[in-house]
Parts: C-alpha cells; structure tokens; sequence
C-alpha cells in the first residue's frame, strides 16, 4: 500500500491500482504550491464541508470524474454541481471498486449533514480515517468492530484531540499503525508529532508512529 500525505488531512492511498484522495484541501493551503488538477483519483472520501475538508473536491471530481463518497446530505448537496457521488450514513458501507467504505462517527461540526469518519476495507488491509474530531468511547467499537491496522487522527489540540486526547484514542483503537494529520498548517494548530510522540512514550502505548513530510510518499 502506498501512502502520500499531501497535507493537512489530504493523503493520496492507493492500493491494487485503486486511488482514494481524502479531504483536498489544497488550492487554498498556505504550505502548498501543487495545482491540485494534477490529482486524478479513482475516489474522494469526504469528511465534512469545512472549507479545508471540502477544498478541492468538486474541481477534482469533475475534472477526472472521481466519485466523492461522503455523508448523504452532503453528497445530495454536491451533486447540485454535477460531481459523481455516492453518500451514505452511519454504520452504513458502501462497496465501489472492490473496497467497502463504512461511515462512522466523528465528533465535531459542519454545515451540512453531520461530520464522519470511514472505516477503508481492502482485501487485506483495514483502515480507520478519523477525519476532524475529539476522542470518544464508540472508538472502542470501531477497534472491536473493524480492527483497524492503520489510524489517521488529527492532533492539533485546537478544533480537534491534541496529544493527549490522541492517545487516549490510541488506548481505546488498538492499532499497529498510527499516522497524525492535521497540524501546522495554521498558527492555531499547534499540535506536533513530535509531542505525540512524547505523550505516547509516557503512556507506554506501543504502535508505531509514522509521520510524513508534505507530499512524502511512504509503502506501509
């Protein structure tokens, strides 16, 4: 599986020649100088509508025809502008391409319809994408129910968990793999892997931390 962070909680997976964008706020982020036209994804998984979620997304769809997968209300909202969509629900999973996207919760907030996190099903490999949110209990559903190997929080401490409440997430997840996102793009978001990692050597947790430079491409 290859993995690319572009930046902020934008990550480029592909894996069996299926490509999946997350949440492309690009155009627009003060860290990056890439035109965002230059992605041509098979999938964009979309969290919620904040303008550094949503980004570029119904540029990018038109512009290779990639299918956005996001909460129902949302996806009825962006076909408005004729972008592709599938939208779903919680504890709903939706199948396209040979991988199965299931919606989950995701404590935060948004303009339309409700904000999730997607649990990414492969043939072999399972992951958990946080999207923006705190910490919460039903994170111990999603370890019992999915078992995630891979888990994508944010850690910014500001409109999302900092260090702390991450790895309280990381206690109740259970995963092999941890890889932080959200930080740093703008003052407010102070939150460092490097804190992370400090907090998750005083709590003993021992998955492996993977932190990515912008547009870094790793194989996980």
């Amino acid at each position: 599986m290859k993995i690319k962070h572009i930046g902020h909680s934008c990550f480029l997976i592909e894996e069996d020649g299926i490509k999946i964008l997350t949440d492309p706020f690009i155009t627009n982020n003060p860290k990056l100088k890439i035109n965002a036209l230059d992605f041509k994804p098979d999938i964009i998984l979309l969290t919620h509508d904040h303008a550094d979620h949503l980004g570029d997304t119904i540029d990018i769809s038109k512009n290779c025809g990639a299918i956005v997968i996001a909460v129902y209300d949302l996806a009825q909202e962006l076909s408005k502008y004729k972008v592709s969509t599938l939208g779903g629900n919680l504890g709903g999973t939706i199948e396209h391409k040979g991988i199965k996207f299931t919606f989950v919760n995701a404590l935060h907030s948004c303009k339309i319809g409700i904000p999730v996190g997607f649990i990414i099903k492969f043939k072999t490999r399972t992951l958990y994408f946080a999207g923006d949110t705190n910490v919460f209990m039903d994170m111990k559903i999603i370890k019992d129910l999915y078992k995630p190997e891979i888990v994508f929080l944010p850690i910014d401490g500001y409109f999302n968990m900092g260090q702390r409440e991450a790895c309280y997430a990381i206690k109740l997840l259970e995963p092999e793999i941890i890889i932080p996102m959200h930080y740093g793009t703008f003052p407010a978001l102070k939150g460092t892997p490097e804190k992370l990692k400090e907090e998750m050597m005083i709590n003993n947790l021992e998955a492996k931390l993977v932190v990515f430079e912008l547009n870094e491409e790793k194989e996980i």
